[in-house]
């Protein structure tokens, strides 16, 4: 019913439209926000509902999509966010909105699988077109903070454990505070 009636770009999985997206193509309202709010919403129900599907590759489409709204500060402003112009502004160009689009697609590979080298090279084999050591760099810092915040947020599930999901080991939650208050004490 979403994808006949609400919004029909969402019907495939997405990585074939990132990959024309960020090789040139122009795909009409792929990442609107719309696109990724009905995304999420069917992504939910159908993992929910038990179907046979992996929420994968829907990651990729939504990690995408809201990277490339962070590159659209002005249209920020109509939500509830209020940004200045000089933080998002200089980024509203074609060539950072393709690598704030490839990071949130690696970003969100990585949250998926809980590897950010396997992010990292997913977008630089799968949908990057153009390779820089510096757009590697931005990468793996979005994957590794996504799949930090993914361990962190699950550690809750498990007692404290951060390294219950995939081969990162961050100790538990408790050993994470310390060496945080550490690092605030050494500062200040």
């Amino acid at each position: 019913w979403l994808t006949v009636f609400v919004e029909p770009m969402i019907a495939a999985d997405g990585v074939a439209e990132i990959k024309a997206f960020i090789n040139g193509v122009h795909v009409r309202h792929f990442l609107k926000l719309r696109t990724i709010i009905v995304k999420i919403l069917g992504t939910i129900l159908a993992c929910s509902s038990g179907l046979v599907i992996g929420p994968e590759a829907p990651l990729i489409h939504i990690g995408a999509g809201i990277a490339s709204g962070v590159t659209r500060g002005d249209k920020l402003k109509n939500l509830c966010f209020e940004f200045s112009p000089t933080l998002l502004g200089r980024f509203h160009n074609d060539r950072d909105r393709r690598d704030f689009i490839s990071a949130g697609a690696g970003a969100a590979m990585a949250a998926a699988f809980g590897a950010p080298i396997g992010g990292v090279l997913f977008v630089l084999e799968e949908t990057a077109s153009a390779w820089s050591p510096a757009l590697t760099w931005r990468i793996f810092t979005a994957a590794l903070v996504s799949s930090v915040t993914l361990a962190l947020l699950k550690s809750g599930e498990s007692s404290g454990d951060v390294s219950t999901e995939g081969l990162l080991s961050f100790g538990t939650s408790e050993s994470i505070k310390s060496v945080r208050r550490g690092l605030v004490g050494a500062a200040s």
